[in-house]
């Protein structure tokens, strides 16, 4: 794969582990807001005067959890998003990666090959990262590797 290939799989990654990032900071912003709430209580103890139950809302007297505790408590929540974002992202692609890199190590001279360009061709001969695939009789074009999406055979072509 070429180094810009590489870099820019890199940073689709890397993209995806700031928005799990985002996701459990935003975790935690909720959590703090929900304990600042305050609390409501009722008053029920009514004298004779057969007064109505009064309504008081005080503060809530709870210790804030330090910053550990809040973080050890995150640690669950952000191991499954981050188990989720491995089996639903980076797992198929490293997979479709190496499918792919089979594909390409066993075209040869012959092969007839889809681009992702949807062109049809034969490769005449390959250099390096490079294919040389004739699309026509007389016009041969040069095809990155990474450009080849598939092996086709003349009975498929026939069929469709």
């Amino acid at each position: 794969m070429s180094d810009g290939m590489k870099s820019r799989t890199f940073s689709w990654s890397l993209r995806g582990f700031y928005c799990c990032c985002i996701i459990v900071l935003v975790a935690v912003c909720l959590t703090s807001v929900s304990m600042a709430c305050a609390q409501v209580s009722v008053n029920t103890e009514v004298g004779n005067t057969g007064e109505k139950p009064l309504i008081v809302a005080q503060p809530m007297t709870v210790m804030r959890p330090s910053f550990y505790q809040q973080f050890v408590q995150l640690i669950p929540m952000f191991t499954i998003v981050m188990v989720i974002y491995y089996l639903m992202v980076l797992r198929p692609k490293v997979s479709e990666e190496k499918a792919h890199k089979t594909l390409v190590d066993g075209l040869g001279k012959g092969d007839m090959v889809v681009t992702s360009g949807g062109i049809l061709g034969k490769i005449i001969s390959r250099s390096g990262e490079l294919f040389s695939v004739e699309v026509a009789k007389g016009t041969v074009v040069q095809i990155h590797e990474e450009r080849i999406h598939s092996r086709y055979t003349v009975t498929e072509l026939k069929s469709a």
